[in-house]
This record gives C-alpha cells, sequence and structure tokens, in this order.
C-alpha cells in the first residue's frame, strides 16, 4: 500500500470506486472499513476481474463488487461515489490525466479523488542503460523504431486535466522509493519480466545476450557482487470535485 492510502480514514458509509484493481487486495480491505458504504473495483483485465471475484466472494464482501472496464470510458449507474481511487495503474495510460475525466464524472460535488501511479523520473538510471545498449552497434539494429522511456508524468502536466475534470488539486508530488534486490540473480529475473516489450525486439536466441549487456552496464557503479538497487518514482495527487 502506498503512503497516501495508508493514511485515509473512510466514514463507515462512503461510497468508493477503485480504478486498476488488479487483484482486488486493497477494493475487498476497503470493503470492510465501509460496512455500511459500497466499494465498485473496477480493472481493464477481464482475466483479473473474474479472479478477483473468485478470491473476494459477493456472499463474504456484500457490499463489494468487481466489474469489467476502462479508466477512460467509466460509466455506471450507480450513485455518485465519495472516493475515486486509483493506485499503480494510471501510468499505463499515455498520461494519467486521461482517466481524471471519468472517474470525477461518477464523484459527488466535494467528493475526492486519490492516484498514485509511476512519475516523472521513475527507473531514470535503468532507462539510461538502456539506451546505451540499444545504441551499441550489435543492438541498435533490432531498435530503429520508437521505444518507451522513463518520462512519465508529474503533478504539473497533470493540472490541466484535473482543471478540465471539474477538479481541484489539493496535493501534488514526487516522493521515491528504493527496491534492493539481494543480488544479480533476483534483479536479473524482475528485469526479465518487467521489460518484455524491450525483449520482443531482440531475436529469442540473443534475449540472454541482450538482458546481460544492460545487467552489466547498469550496475557497474553498483559492483559486481552484493545486492542492486533499483530507484523509483511515485505520483501522488489528492483532488476534490468542484461544487457546481
Amino acid at each position: 500500500m502506498n503512503p497516501m492510502f495508508e493514511t485515509l480514514v473512510f466514514p463507515q458509509d462512503a461510497r468508493i470506486l477503485e480504478v486498476g484493481c488488479g487483484y482486488g487486495n486493497w477494493a475487498a480491505w476497503a470493503s470492510v472499513q465501509v460496512p455500511q458504504g459500497a466499494v465498485l473495483a473496477v480493472d481493464l483485465d477481464p482475466k483479473m476481474v473474474d479472479w478477483a471475484g473468485q478470491q473476494y466472494p459477493s456472499p463474504a464482501y456484500p457490499n463489494l463488487r468487481f466489474l469489467q472496464a476502462d479508466a477512460r470510458e467509466l460509466q455506471f449507474e450507480d450513485e455518485p461515489f465519495d472516493f475515486a481511487m486509483s493506485n499503480a495503474c494510471l501510468h499505463y495510460l499515455e498520461h494519467p490525466g486521461q482517466a481524471f475525466g471519468a472517474m470525477a464524472r461518477h464523484l459527488r460535488p466535494g467528493g475526492r479523488l486519490c492516484v498514485t501511479c509511476l512519475g516523472q523520473g521513475n527507473l531514470r538510471d535503468l532507462f539510461k542503460a538502456l539506451e546505451r545498449v540499444m545504441q551499441d552497434k550489435d543492438w541498435k539494429p533490432y531498435f530503429e523504431g520508437p521505444t518507451r522511456s522513463g518520462s512519465l508524468a508529474d503533478a504539473r502536466s497533470c493540472e490541466p486535466w484535473l482543471e478540465e475534470a471539474g477538479l481541484v488539486k489539493m496535493q501534488g508530488r514526487l516522493f521515491n522509493e528504493t527496491v534492493t534486490f539481494p543480488h544479480r540473480e533476483a534483479f536479473r529475473d524482475w528485469f526479465g519480466s518487467n521489460f518484455g516489450f524491450y525483449f520482443e525486439a531482440v531475436p529469442n536466441a540473443f534475449r540472454g545476450q541482450f538482458c546481460e549487456a544492460v545487467i552489466q552496464s547498469y550496475c557497474r557503479r553498483q559492483g559486481n557482487k552484493g545486492p542492486v538497487r533499483v530507484f523509483r518514482v511515485w505520483l501522488q495527487l489528492d483532488a476534490v470535485k468542484r461544487h457546481q
């Protein structure tokens, strides 16, 4: 759970919308906090929604529902929500602000939007290592097209989206998180499972070599042995819907 979500206290009758619920763990926890309220948790992946519904069935969580929905195109018949939440999800959009309008549409006036997603500068050094390797003569032919970057959004770039959605920013900040892997093997496993976009550009027979080249480039300042650290950056936004 992120720092903002840890400090939230919900009225027992609060109505909560969670966008990008994933496995449904937070939504299930929130539903227990609002016994006279309700939680609607949505995710774009229908398989994830089915899995969450099986793990947290209605008989055990009568005030919790899971639905498949796109964060940018939310359309519900429900009464307006008191809170619209999203944790570690909206960075998958071209800009997290693309979801603000749909989320705000389902908030009551005075309702609160709370978002945490990966932010500007996330994994900057790792992306630099990737760029160095991709520019090497052995790998450059595989990366002639557009590639992803680690820039992402910051609070200032979200302001026009918040304004258009009728939201008033209460807080917007970037905060850092250090993730430590005990050894290179653990870092290699994490890198291999989270950067598939880059591996897909390389022929299967050479993917192991590509992975090692990036790891060597990234770890050269951290030493050959011992833990490997990566530096994540999170964007945290807290906003309130204007009274009409």
